[in-house]
């Protein structure tokens, strides 16, 4: 109990773990772990925040909270149901987006989306919606992993079975699969624009932004600015701007795909009231 007051409440990770590392010890059979775990809802606990740490950018509390599941886990497989499985799997592709993120971890990052994909692989029957989901985002990470490394043929394979994925998803009225569904088009359209490819990745960003009002503005107006559109790359910049898909001006005024917009007068207007809400 107090472990998971200091995880949820008080953000204090490194005691919290201690905490469950110490009950978790202290179980000497499998029983008294799995009535652990699910009395206390350890592994939904530790997921939801381990997300909160790594949309703050807090990589080292992320790695903590989910080195810990896969150590729960991991260790145990033979013994695991379905949940824990996916629970196992997503702790692996949230582990390996940290290392991602996180400079020279590429490595690390690639082996973790491989074992998370393997074990929904070896799930088989056992999928449900909500898992094939799963899997789709993991496979979209590893697609971006292999754009960020120059291997273009294996992004696309990976973005477009993510994709194949969400659409299946669509046509059985998956909940809120909108959304998941523009993540997957605009992984598969900014893989070829990182390719070269950027007239054909408008389709995609173009597909993205219709589903979901907003999405993909910023990659459209990246796109626009490299073939030298600037009027169509400044209008889809306002519309970043004033959507929830905003991107942080540091990044926008660092990003060489909009170069060519810099010796525009608009430029720096823009940049200027970037922050600014009416």
């Amino acid at each position: 109990l107090r472990g998971r007051i200091l995880l949820v409440e008080m953000d204090a990770v490194d005691e919290a773990l201690r905490d469950f590392h110490e009950c978790v010890r202290g179980l000497n059979n499998e029983k008294l772990i799995r009535q652990y775990l699910q009395a206390n809802r350890l592994l939904d606990h530790l997921h939801l925040c381990g997300m909160r740490f790594l949309l703050q950018s807090k990589m080292q509390e992320t790695l903590s909270c989910y080195n810990l599941i896969i150590e729960l886990l991991s260790s145990r497989v033979k013994f695991l149901t379905s949940k824990e499985s996916a629970s196992l799997a997503r702790a692996y592709h949230y582990r390996g987006q940290a290392y991602l993120e996180s400079e020279g971890k590429s490595n690390a990052a690639i082996q973790d989306f491989n074992h998370a994909c393997s074990i929904y692989d070896e799930m088989e029957d056992a999928m449900t919606p909500e898992y094939w989901n799963n899997l789709a985002g993991v496979l979209r990470s590893r697609g971006n992993y292999y754009a960020s490394v120059d291997s273009p043929e294996d992004a696309k394979e990976n973005h477009a079975k993510s994709l194949e994925i969400r659409k299946r998803l669509r046509n059985q009225d998956y909940p809120d699969i909108e959304i998941h569904l523009a993540e997957s088009l605009d992984a598969y359209g900014l893989g070829l624009l990182l390719n070269g490819k950027i007239e054909e990745s408008l389709i995609y960003f173009e597909q993205a932004s219709s589903t979901v009002p907003g999405h993909s503005t910023y990659n459209l107006a990246c796109a626009h600015a490299r073939l030298g559109n600037l009027n169509t790359a400044f209008d889809f910049l306002e519309q970043n701007r004033d959507s929830d898909f905003k991107q942080p001006r540091e990044h926008v005024e660092q990003d060489t795909d909009l170069t060519s917009l810099h010796s525009d007068p608009r430029w720096s207007q823009l940049l200027k009231n970037w922050d600014k809400t009416e």
